[in-house]
């Protein structure tokens, strides 16, 4: 979520506007009604973080999310985010960004590391460990 293609280009859009019609799209095409987990892929410097976490957080509290999950995020987004969407349960990482610094940010943060690298995809709940 939080991505725009309509100018032929991919373009970071997380207005409350826009993540609505991409999840109405995602669950036409998924035909279902609700998305296990749904992440912002990327925060958007045009649009704030408690605009796009209050959209999500509504989402979720219809039953339309099951999980909310923030890609990219440094620890003060996630920090901003958590307090619009207190649901947020992952921060999707980049294994070759600086992991050491990420995983303390997650246990600190009580969120679930979702590193991403060439080997897979796989996750690590620090949550439990607080």
């Amino acid at each position: 979520m939080g991505i725009d293609r309509t100018n032929g280009r991919i373009e970071r859009n997380s207005t409350r506007q826009n993540i609505l019609k991409e999840f109405d799209d995602s669950l036409r095409r998924l035909q279902t009604d609700y998305i296990d987990v749904c992440q912002v892929h990327w925060p958007d410097p045009q649009s704030s973080v408690e605009e796009t976490a209050s959209t999500f957080r509504e989402l979720y509290e219809q039953g339309k999310i099951r999980a909310i999950g923030v890609s990219n995020y440094s620890a003060d987004q996630v920090k901003q985010f958590q307090a619009a969407a207190p649901y947020i349960k992952f921060n999707h990482l980049i294994i070759y960004s600086s992991v050491k610094s990420s995983t303390t940010s997650c246990r600190t943060l009580s969120t679930t590391a979702l590193p991403r690298s060439l080997m897979g995809l796989f996750a690590v709940d620090y949550s439990a460990a607080l």
